[in-house]
């Protein structure tokens, strides 16, 4: 929901800090989840996807950057590589043809 050209002001290590809080107490309430069932990765996805949701009404500030932190690991392009493969009967098809 988008209130018009206010954005509010938020800093990402306290957006981080609440979304681990948060967790925590899931787990602590449900009695379905195990201790320790959530993992940093469901944090950083939790905060991804906080951020896209509210991409028009944050402003979110890193005041990460000194950290030792790994944002690296969001931010990296996987690369693809696509190799043919072949079976037996292609290359069998290919020698007939000549």
């Amino acid at each position: 929901m988008s209130n018009g050209d206010i954005r509010e002001v938020k800093y990402k290590s306290e957006l981080l800090d609440r979304i681990r809080e948060d967790l925590i107490a899931i787990e602590n309430e449900s009695s379905d989840c195990d201790s320790e069932s959530f993992t940093e990765d469901d944090v950083w996805s939790l905060y991804e996807f906080l951020l896209m949701r509210h991409k028009n009404d944050w402003v979110v500030i890193d005041d990460m950057k000194d950290d030792d932190t790994d944002d690296s690991y969001y931010e990296e392009e996987e690369e693809y590589f696509y190799e043919e493969e072949h079976t037996v009967n292609d290359e069998y098809e290919d020698k007939t043809d000549l």
